[in-house]
């Protein structure tokens, strides 16, 4: 899964998006900064 995939998910999913988010920590610090 890419960076831009996690972000339209955080973007479109809200809770599920973050609870993904914290999976792919290493790609989504940036998201959930």
């Amino acid at each position: 899964m890419t960076f831009q995939e996690i972000a339209a998910l955080v973007r479109n999913s809200g809770r599920w998006g973050v609870t993904l988010g914290y999976w792919k920590n290493n790609q989504a610090e940036f998201v959930l900064n």
